[in-house]
């Protein structure tokens, strides 16, 4: 995969990984700590900054943009991955449109129909709190709706960084893990805490922050949700902004991990990303790694 294994050995090979919006790779890294290598990786983005890291990091092959991809030309896939862009559906967004009115939120919908051509043993799909109360809840049941239709049985969950993934963190997303429907249904959630097979809790080197909305940020404590833009902190006496390695920290990435873009862009890549521990935990139940 990235050709430098420092994650400990491959539990199991699997045929292809599709990894859809797939910024920096968050998904694709907590595979790799799971110990599951794929024969063939493909990732499908449109920022070239992200895709930057992508293709330095792990040996695979770039897609373009999503609404570009031929699902005749790509190989057996047996896992897809996405987090589908969520600006149209975060209650952030206070002229939120929704996941069929929303250009970015519909999306979606071309995740799918490569689901629906591939059909991958399983997928993988994250998005924000939002989507509950998005269209009044009516966007939810158009989710549950639509990966039914495709031949999917489905199990979520609303994960939090900080509970679930270890890490200083307070980021609710909802996961969705679906099967094809005639294959079997490994019970994946509940999730459970921060297990003993990947880093603890109590080892992120983080310092002892109060942010300037005055919260604390504690191994075991509430802490801020860390966003595309640079937050400010109290550190100590002196204000100052976290560095682009503590915000690789919140996120469960190498330090060094974009340090090929901009501070400004290494920034923006972890407040999109997925939490690379949250992933590694989903992969290690669904394949029975641990």
């Amino acid at each position: 995969m990235t050709g430098k294994k420092t994650y400990g050995g491959i539990v199991m090979k699997i045929k292809g990984h599709l990894d859809l919006f797939s910024g920096i790779g968050g998904f694709s890294l907590g595979l790799e700590r799971a110990g599951v290598e794929p024969e063939w990786i493909g990732y499908s983005d449109i920022d070239k900054n992200c895709n930057q890291v992508f293709k330095r990091r792990f040996n695979a092959e770039a897609l373009g943009s999503i609404k570009d991809i031929r699902t005749e030309d790509l190989p057996e896939i047996d896992l897809v991955t996405f987090g589908f862009p969520c600006q149209d559906l975060s209650v952030a967004n206070i002229n939120r449109k929704g996941l069929k009115d929303g250009e970015r939120s519909s999306f979606f919908f071309e995740a799918t129909r490569i689901i629906r051509a591939k059909k991958p043993k399983y997928f993988i799909c994250e998005n924000v709190r939002g989507l509950f109360s998005s269209n009044k809840g009516q966007d939810f049941i158009i989710v549950l709706q639509e990966f039914a239709d495709i031949g999917y049985d489905v199990q979520w969950e609303l994960l939090n960084t900080k509970c679930e993934g270890g890490l200083p963190q307070n980021r609710e997303r909802v996961y969705f893990v679906g099967n094809l429907r005639e294959e079997s249904r490994p019970q994946v959630f509940p999730l459970g805490r921060y297990g003993e097979k990947t880093k603890k809790q109590s080892e992120v080197k983080i310092a002892d922050w109060r942010s300037d909305e005055g919260l604390r940020i504690r191994k075991n404590n509430m802490s801020p949700t860390l966003t595309t833009s640079t937050p400010i902190y109290i550190v100590g006496d002196k204000i100052r902004r976290i560095t682009p390695v503590e915000a690789a920290r919140f996120q469960g990435f190498p330090d060094n991990w974009n340090d090929c873009c901009s501070d400004n862009q290494r920034y923006k890549q972890y407040g999109n990303a997925i939490t690379v521990n949250l992933a590694e935990s989903i992969f290690r139940k669904l394949y029975k790694c641990d």
